[in-house]
């Protein structure tokens, strides 16, 4: 907990424990202190074993090969751990460093090309090693520093936006009994693909036009909104952060979200999130719009 940051869980796989945090700091310092607990761990336990062989008798074989196997496995982990293949131990160090002088974004984008970089030595070695370890390695590394590389850049994207920024317009809504067909209309001239549905002036569900893409023309013309709207959405107070609020859209596995603000509630799409984005990069301007 120390920087005030949780650990939410720890993965242990065959090159050690890969430490999940609820988030990770943009203070280079403090992810340059984190990113070297864990290989510092293991060098302090391989010095350790290291000295506890001078404390063993000559006789206890058994152990005198475990506990060494464990000084040369720990201070091995260590050193490889701090290659500088993004998102290891080794590439946050480098992102860290590259974060004193340089944007949070930037710094990362750099250290996911050069741990890009690592995972096709990984998987060349691994080849002509025909290490299967290796090709696994390759892989982690290449999907991790890629997801991560995105997620820090949509984050930046959104910074300083609220979910009440990016959410639709309150007049974007259609009544629950309208038909498929003026839905279709309205999108048509809305320019809309999606719309909040309300019921007695209370928003309850949102549409979207892939709720009525596969309808056949008697379905258009026999169903109403309430029939193809999606109810059961996650709700979003106004103030909460917009990237936060876009993770959890994405765990939720939801279209869509209630934003409930102070003028009533409204409707966020992942389209809301795109055009703010799409913005946010034409303008380059961390003010909100």
């Amino acid at each position: 907990m120390r920087y005030g940051l949780r650990v939410e869980a720890i993965t242990l796989w065959i090159l050690g424990g890969l430490a999940s945090l609820e988030a990770i700091p943009k203070e280079w310092n403090r992810e340059l202190v984190i990113a070297l607990a864990g290989p510092a761990v293991s060098i302090l336990t391989g010095l350790a074993c290291y000295a506890a062989l001078f404390a063993l008798p000559a006789s206890a074989q058994v152990t005198l090969f475990v506990i060494g196997w464990l000084a040369v496995t720990n201070i091995f982990l260590a050193v490889f751990n701090m290659l500088p293949a993004f998102p290891m131990d080794g590439g946050r160090v480098l992102r860290a460093l590259l974060a004193r002088t340089r944007p949070y974004a930037t710094a990362t984008r750099i250290a996911a090309r050069i741990g890009t970089g690592f995972a096709v030595l990984f998987a060349v070695v691994g080849v002509l090693s025909f290490s299967p370890l290796l090709l696994l390695l390759a892989l982690f590394v290449y999907g991790a520093a890629s997801s991560e590389s995105r997620t820090v850049a949509l984050a930046a994207l959104l910074d300083g936006l609220s979910v009440d920024d990016v959410a639709s317009p309150l007049d974007a809504t259609i009544e629950a009994n309208a038909s498929v067909e003026d839905l279709v209309d309205r999108m048509f001239a809305d320019r809309r693909t999606e719309f909040a549905v309300t019921r007695g002036g209370d928003v309850v569900g949102v549409v979207t036009v892939d709720d009525f893409r596969e309808l056949s023309k008697a379905e258009r013309e026999a169903d109403t909104v309430a029939d193809l709207m999606e109810a059961d959405l996650p709700r979003f107070p106004a103030a909460m952060a917009a990237f936060d609020a876009l993770v959890e859209l994405d765990t939720a596995r939801a279209s869509a979200a209630f934003v409930d603000g102070p003028e009533g509630t409204r409707v966020v799409s992942r389209d809301d999130f795109s055009s703010a984005m799409e913005m946010r990069r034409l303008v380059d301007s961390p003010e909100p719009f």
